[in-house]
């Protein structure tokens, strides 16, 4: 059975303590690749540390839209169940980028909807 046809029998359902309004961070792999090369490559990177992300969150409910919107559902209940985080989890996650954008011109080039796309047209989730 595909993703889709279980969300539109049984809905999306958060995990965790995701509410609506937590933030997270993603980065589409190809973004992470293409930074890593660089990094491996740039004679001014050695012993440095980088942090890889778009610099934007995106709340737990927006992400549910977007899967909506990417996957083609109709009529698909979103609920968020709440629950206890495990230790160390952030209520928000978020990247500065700025020192790899400055030392090695790298910047992401794929955005969340266009690599929850990706991933979704690729089926291999």
């Amino acid at each position: 059975m595909k993703v889709s046809e279980l969300a539109e029998k049984t809905g999306l359902s958060s995990l965790n303590d995701c509410e609506p309004d937590k933030e997270i961070e993603g980065v589409y792999i190809s973004d992470m690749v293409d930074m890593l090369i660089k990094a491996a490559t740039s004679p001014a990177a050695p012993g440095e540390a980088f942090n890889v992300g778009t610099g934007r969150t995106t709340d737990v409910a927006e992400l549910a839209q977007m899967l909506i919107k990417v996957m083609g559902l109709k009529n698909v209940e979103v609920s968020f169940t709440g629950g206890q985080a495990w230790e160390g989890d952030m209520d928000i996650t978020l990247a500065d980028n700025s020192k790899a954008k400055k030392m090695l011109q790298w910047s992401p080039q794929v955005s969340l909807e266009e690599g929850l796309k990706r991933l979704i047209d690729s089926e291999k989730y």
